[in-house]
């Protein structure tokens, strides 16, 4: 492991912790301990590798704003059966995918410094379109000028939706599971996968 990502895995571990790993790696130095029973200690002390909750950066007013678009939709029950929701994903085709881990203890999975923030810039791969339950998100081509301007030509109410709220959405949730078993399929060609057959 290089140098910078043993010093992003070691910035997301509390103080305490950091002493226990610093001197369980010194122990492995000065006694000639294998990683494994560095791993076994760790795993005794209720710690082990995960992977980080992948999510963006939230401001209060974000939180604020994703509690009350939550709260005024919490009774919901013949309303959803009404709503579209919209997404498109990336998969990821090669072992590319930022498999990072972060060593927590059991139910420290949304402590901000088990969070890696996501980098949300286009990467290759293929894109799967779900159009299963309309809703959008508040992603760049969905906010576009002339996107908005066709919802409104064309009288098409859209579900408000608070800023940085991907997890809120319930198509990410499928998609995920979708991508899962994709990457359980030998890789062939782009063009050469049954998107149908996964989903």
């Amino acid at each position: 492991m290089s140098r910078r990502k043993q010093r992003l895995a070691f910035d997301q571990v509390s103080e305490f912790d950091r002493g226990r790993i610093v001197v369980y790696t010194e122990i492995v130095d000065y006694l000639s301990v294998s990683a494994r029973t560095v791993q076994r200690h760790l795993q005794q002390s209720g710690l082990s590798a995960r992977r980080p909750l992948l999510g963006l950066p939230l401001m209060q007013n974000h939180r604020r704003l994703r509690r009350q678009w939550c709260d005024e939709r919490r009774m919901w029950v013949a309303e959803w059966n009404e709503v579209v929701f919209t997404d498109e994903s990336r998969i990821c085709l090669q072992h590319q995918d930022g498999r990072i881990r972060v060593t927590r203890h059991c139910g420290e999975r949304m402590l901000n410094s088990c969070v890696m923030h996501r980098h949300t810039a286009p990467a290759p791969g293929i894109m799967g379109f779900a159009a299963a339950i309309f809703q959008q998100d508040n992603a760049r081509p969905h906010v576009a000028r002339i996107v908005q301007r066709f919802f409104v030509n064309h009288q098409i109410e859209l579900l408000p939706w608070p800023a940085r709220s991907l997890d809120l959405s319930l198509i990410e949730n499928m998609l995920s599971m979708v991508a899962q078993r994709l990457t359980q399929i030998t890789p062939q060609l782009p063009h050469q996968i049954n998107f149908g057959n996964v989903w």
